[in-house]
């Protein structure tokens, strides 16, 4: 029978827990890693919540998946079946839901077999949940989901004076009695987490089901301090990632990447594709043309498939054999700009469908432009 998974995740950690060398005292997180594996360089695909849990999920980017913002504010997935519980349940899988999630305003169209109501998503609420969820029988091969809202703001009130104290504060943040204060009441928070996990990881264990279930435990993004949370660099994407699961030797701590969502993934194609998108936004002359590109494709599948019919028919052969590769994909770059505005421009005033937008009429449309990018010297 395929092994059960326990996705156990929380809100706001980063890697600010024990095992990654903080003083933070986290026993359980901890213990799971003691037990199994821990990616010391994991990251997250996007820095914020709904944004990265869908990553994670879908194995798609957040332009491609369509989570381009926070769930409790409008923004949804494309397609609620392209995700990881309706493969599972499609493989056989029971699927229950306990506390947060992140991805829909509705947990209904996600398509779990139990949603367990509960008060809120705190620990007090979640911990006792997963402990009658796991000790009464559960079907297998189960996914358990349990969300905690910790360590979200607000913070816990600081359980102790020497952590108002003595707490240092990470390194990109000043050492001032406030701040102190500041991470004093995120320790108290991770502590709260920390005793939410290790009443699922004890329930596990007292059940047996420990024996049979992958555990995975990781969190959406960064602190929720200035310059971490909602920025890209690694205090904003690095998170904890730790797995333990049957077979698992234990104690193991991985430096290589790891990024969520990578299992689903496009692969090798998505990094290249990422590794030009990273030398392109270092020239100022296409930065912002770029940006337009985003825009467009994250907002009509359609036109994503367009764009790369047009660039593979038509923009890649009038630039084949000439110039440098640097000079090539410059000028492929500005005439993808000048596409994406026209295509842009006439889909959201409904001037043009776009179904009706053939090759020849981009052409048609941007000849000017495409003549002066494709001959002579870029001024």
């Amino acid at each position: 029978m395929p092994c059960n998974v326990l996705y156990l995740h929380s809100h706001d950690t980063g890697r600010y827990v024990q095992p990654y060398g903080h003083a933070i005292p986290t026993p359980n997180i901890q213990w799971l890693a003691d037990q199994g594996v821990m990616f010391r360089n994991a990251f997250c695909a996007a820095p914020s919540c709904s944004g990265s849990r869908a990553a994670l999920l879908t194995g798609e980017y957040c332009h491609s998946n369509g989570m381009m913002g926070l769930a409790h504010r409008g923004f949804s997935l494309y397609d609620y079946d392209h995700q990881l519980v309706r493969i599972l349940s499609a493989a056989g899988y029971h699927t229950e839901l306990i506390g947060e999630q992140h991805i829909s305003a509705d947990p209904r169209t996600l398509g779990y077999d139990v949603l367990h109501e509960i008060a809120d998503t705190r620990v007090n609420s979640v911990g006792p949940a997963a402990i009658e969820a796991l000790t009464s029988g559960i079907p297998e091969p189960f996914f358990m989901s349990v969300g905690f809202f910790e360590t979200h703001r607000s913070f816990f009130a600081p359980s102790s004076v020497r952590d108002r104290i003595y707490s240092l504060p990470p390194p990109f943040l000043p050492d001032t009695p406030e701040i102190r204060e500041d991470v004093a009441a995120y320790k108290a928070s991770a502590r709260s987490l920390d005793h939410g996990v290790g009443t699922v990881l004890n329930a596990l264990h007292e059940t047996g089901l420990d024996e049979s279930t992958l555990v995975i435990c990781t969190t959406d993004h960064g602190l929720a301090f200035p310059t971490a949370k909602a920025g890209l660099l690694d205090r904003g994407i690095g998170v904890m990632m730790i797995l333990r699961g049957p077979g698992f030797t234990g104690g193991r701590a991985i430096g290589i990447e790891a990024r969520h969502g990578a299992a689903l993934s496009e692969g090798e194609r998505g990094e290249a594709i990422v590794q030009r998108l990273i030398w392109a936004w270092t020239r100022p002359e296409i930065r912002e043309v770029l940006r337009s590109i985003f825009l467009i494709a994250a907002h009509e599948a359609r036109t994503r498939q367009k764009l790369r019919a047009f660039f593979d028919a038509t923009l890649l052969p009038a630039v084949a054999g000439r110039w440098d590769e640097d000079e090539r994909m410059l000028r492929a770059s500005l005439v993808a700009s000048q596409v994406t505005g026209v295509i842009m421009i006439r889909w959201l005033w409904e001037i043009e469908p776009l179904a009706s937008v053939t090759d020849e009429r981009l052409v048609a449309l941007i000849a000017p432009t495409l003549q002066r990018y494709l001959s002579g010297r870029l001024s």
